[in-house]
């Protein structure tokens, strides 16, 4: 699990130059609010990306745009925001929908006066912080999100929810919510919004297509094949 500073910005964000969105749940968002119930520090979201034009490639997630709403009007304390993307998911699981760690990364936010209840937008930024990952093809993958506040639960922020259905990428309507507090996420914390056809955490996921590592090993086979050829004619 690594720390690194994020700065927090207004709710506005905009996707990274020089990568291909492949979820967004953002761009045709609407109804933005937040849940009321409680514990809601610890909120999660299963969501499936685009596949590459290749079919043989994967991608790289670069960042992820994100956005949460603080309840309180004050100033936080050491505040972090630890984001876990998983690569298995099962949602009938009844002790952990979630597994095959994909990326563990904690954010350290600072302490920041926030002008509460008010949402706020924040990047992460995995290629510029050197914790970019991998994840396949057109993917299902959960992604989960604690906020703690000098290292304690804190029921004052928690993650932006909106009506939206992703483009591109899907999710089916929904959310998670650790309800009962234990630090992980089971089959009866599921939750919907009465009246939402779409519920959603706002997020979009900004990614690179790279080759996988067969594919890669196949075209350094074939160059080196290439190369031997010319030798030979030379």
């Amino acid at each position: 699990m690594k720390r690194i500073v994020l700065a927090l910005a207004t709710l506005a964000v905009a996707h990274a130059a020089f990568a291909t969105v492949i979820f967004d749940s953002i761009t045709p968002a609407t109804a933005l609010r937040n849940t009321g119930s409680t514990p809601r520090n610890h909120m999660a979201d299963v969501v499936s990306t685009t596949a590459p034009i290749n079919a043989a490639w994967s991608w790289v997630v670069n960042s992820i745009d994100t956005g949460f709403v603080a309840i309180a009007n004050r100033t936080y304390n050491n505040l972090t925001l630890r984001v876990r993307v998983w690569g298995n998911v099962d949602v009938n699981n009844p002790t952990n929908i979630f597994s095959n760690s994909l990326s563990d990364v904690t954010w350290n936010l600072g302490s920041p006066a926030l002008a509460g209840p008010a949402a706020f937008g924040a990047t992460l930024n995995y290629s510029a912080n050197n914790v970019a990952f991998n994840i396949g093809n057109g993917q299902n993958i959960g992604i989960d999100y604690l906020f703690m506040e000098n290292g304690q639960a804190t029921n004052d922020l928690t993650m932006l929810l909106c009506d939206s259905t992703p483009n591109p990428g899907s999710s089916s309507n929904g959310f998670w919510r650790d309800a009962n507090g234990n630090g992980v996420f089971d089959t009866t914390e599921a939750r919907v919004f009465t009246g939402i056809p779409n519920a959603n955490i706002y997020a979009r996921i900004n990614a690179q297509a790279v080759p996988e590592p067969t594919t890669m090993a196949l075209a350094g086979a074939g160059l080196v094949a290439l190369l031997r050829k010319r030798a030979k004619k030379a």
